[in-house]
């Protein structure tokens, strides 16, 4: 049964969910026809984020953005080892750029959801970020001195701000189902007399990661009273399952029970539906059963429900759709990108369990003046002029 609207926004969005669970609901596994009453809508984009913070927020406030992701990379925080990792004071963090970005976003009333990933050289033995930390403990200091210093109750002697801006909503990694973000993914076993296999390694060393991240933010949290929200899987759409394919990863099914068998337990799980091709539209199920794309999520959602119980809440935590131009392989035509964001909102609207769907980019990416080797989803071209979907994003019906 619905209830009565408070106001006229929360009725268009009541109107527009019953309509999209009408066409689509089973798609996504809705058990009523019940709108989400918390979606909240916002964006990832960090070179323009951190780069350009003045810029980037009044974009995003001319957006109506609820939200932006921000990835905290510890690597780059912590460029050398701290005498007492648990310390946001400790003189090893340089946290500069992320100040700025709270408190941009505070002066806005936009919420950060901060993302950390990145390992320093100094706690995986000289290894790139993605690699994990020998010590997991090292992370869970780390996260702890992060939701210490963005609790609402650290004091900076510099800065707009005598107390820093509340974090109360983190991801722990990025896409760890990808060896892009997390290495290994499998490891090669060989047994005497047999042929060697390969099994699933990045599942078990994410699960440490993730449970590291949540008890270092849900101990600082609680220790200036107050609750936060940590997601983890934070994964990619599919994989190729494959220990000796070129670039080996795991599709998120399967990730995500690897996961539960490793014992990771969280607060919300987040992935990135994006389309498998620009022919995919949102309601679409892709030509592979393995990918957990938007129009085939429900897969993975019945399969939370299973692993974690059916009050798992889900963030989305990138999805976006590239344009042509300027990419003409992978692009859509602006309108369809625009056609396509309504369509993906008013399905994350749909269903209750959905609480969170955040656009990328802001900016079209622009390396070396060639778009087929950056990312051209944003709601601006690179030369900032706006595109149809700027004006769809900003006339989302939400508070």
């Amino acid at each position: 049964m619905l209830t009565r609207p408070k106001n006229n926004v929360m009725a268009l969005r009541r109107v527009l969910a019953i309509a999209v669970i009408a066409a689509f609901g089973v798609l996504l596994g809705a058990s009523r026809a019940e709108a989400s009453d918390n979606l909240l809508v916002g964006i990832l984009d960090d070179a323009q984020v951190l780069g350009k913070s003045d810029e980037a927020f009044a974009t995003l406030e001319e957006l109506r953005a609820q939200v932006v992701r921000v990835t905290l990379r510890w690597d780059l925080v912590a460029a050398s080892k701290p005498g007492k990792g648990n310390n946001p004071d400790d003189p090893a963090y340089n946290w500069d750029q992320y100040d700025r970005a709270v408190q941009a976003a505070a002066a806005r009333n936009i919420e950060v959801v901060f993302t950390i990933w990145g390992t320093p050289a100094w706690a995986n033995g000289g290894k790139p970020p993605a690699r994990a930390p020998k010590k997991v403990s090292q992370l869970r200091a780390f996260a702890m001195a992060a939701a210490r210093r963005y609790s609402g109750a650290f004091e900076t002697e510099t800065g707009e701000y005598s107390v820093l801006p509340r974090v109360s909503r983190w991801t722990a990694w990025n896409e760890p189902n990808l060896s892009t973000f997390l290495r290994p993914q499998f490891k090669r076993v060989k047994h005497k007399g047999k042929k060697a296999r390969f099994i699933k390694r990045s599942p078990v060393i994410y699960a440490r990661i993730c449970n590291s991240v949540v008890k270092g933010i849900h101990a600082a949290s609680a220790e200036a009273g107050f609750e936060s929200q940590v997601a983890c899987g934070v994964t990619a759409p599919g994989g190729t399952n494959r220990g000796d394919a070129r670039r080996p990863s795991i599709s998120p099914i399967p990730f995500v029970r690897g996961m539960k068998a490793a014992g990771a337990e969280f607060d919300v799980y987040a992935h990135h539906p994006y389309p498998q091709s620009p022919r995919e539209k949102p309601t679409d199920r892709p030509q592979a059963n393995s990918r957990s794309s938007l129009g085939s999520m429900w897969r993975l959602l019945l399969e939370l429900e299973r692993l974690y119980g059916e009050d798992m809440p889900v963030w989305i935590t990138e999805y976006g759709y590239q344009t042509n131009p300027p990419d003409k392989f992978l692009g859509v035509s602006p309108k369809q990108q625009a056609r396509y964001l309504r369509l993906a909102y008013g399905i994350a609207l749909a269903n209750p369990r959905i609480e969170m769907l955040i656009w990328f980019l802001i900016v079209d990416e622009n390396r070396d003046g060639d778009p087929t080797q950056g990312w051209q989803s944003g709601l601006k071209k690179a030369d900032g002029t706006k595109k149809s979907a700027y004006k769809t994003f900003r006339n989302l019906p939400h508070p």
